[in-house]
């Protein structure tokens, strides 16, 4: 049962920020659809690296690049891309190869599935407040067509602490210069999404998922959803 709060606790709230993965789409999916691809690609124009990489191998490749390269773990792209590479070169290919296979991946990486009414939602909270996006993942919301429903998009990077650190949140907040409880971020996650957001002195929306439980020993959200459309009602009937 969603905990939707009515009684005030988002006024004053000017900006909100949204996860993507898991928040505005489902993203296991979206990986296992991605990384099918990948590993066509594979076949077709470097078909050694079949023989050694599959669905299972493609986890420990990911696990041996972030024990390897500690400084990308944080960049997914940049994480991806030498995971290609290194399948390359351990198959006798060159890695020059990595940039088209990198390409083929993150195409299909970006074609999601969004959850239902979250462009007529994103729409509706746009004319009431302005919208962020605060994501440790790095799918292309230009591919996916919702690019132009935020006014500041913060990703994960070297340079860009992933959430739960507090980077993120605080570089959005000086963006809009705003008080951090004039942020309200949106994410399912209640590790990176929620404690982050509530660190920085953020309020918080828990998008819960059927098989998600709160942990009681950790400080409660300001509100939770179980869709964007309790999102919508959430926000638009508190600022009507």
């Amino acid at each position: 049962m969603s905990r939707l709060v009515t009684h005030n606790t988002m006024q004053g709230v000017e900006v909100l920020s949204f996860d993507l993965d898991d928040t505005l789409w489902d993203c296991p999916p979206v990986i296992a659809k991605a990384e099918a691809k990948l590993l066509t690609w594979f076949a077709e124009n470097a078909p050694k690296v079949v023989e050694f990489n599959n669905g299972d191998t493609l986890a420990a490749r990911r696990a041996q690049v972030v024990e390897s390269y500690p400084a990308i773990a944080c960049d997914m792209t940049l994480l991806r891309h030498k995971m290609i590479e290194l399948s390359l070169a351990d198959a006798g290919y060159s890695p020059d190869l990595a940039d088209e296979g990198f390409d083929v991946f993150y195409q299909a990486r970006s074609e999601v599935v969004l959850y239902e009414n979250t462009v007529r939602v994103l729409d509706a909270l746009g004319q009431q407040f302005k919208l962020a996006v605060i994501t440790n993942g790095n799918a292309d919301l230009g591919l996916i067509g919702l690019d132009d429903k935020f006014q500041h998009i913060q990703r994960a990077s070297i340079d860009n602490p992933p959430k739960p650190h507090p980077h993120m949140f605080v570089t959005c907040i000086e963006h809009f210069g705003i008080e951090p409880s004039a942020l309200a971020h949106i994410g399912d996650n209640i590790v990176t999404d929620v404690q982050g957001a509530q660190a920085v002195g953020a309020r918080t929306v828990w998008y819960k998922h059927a098989d998600q439980t709160w942990p009681e020993t950790q400080q409660h959200p300001t509100a939770t959803v179980t869709s964007l459309q309790e999102l919508s009602d959430l926000f638009l009937s508190e600022h009507a």
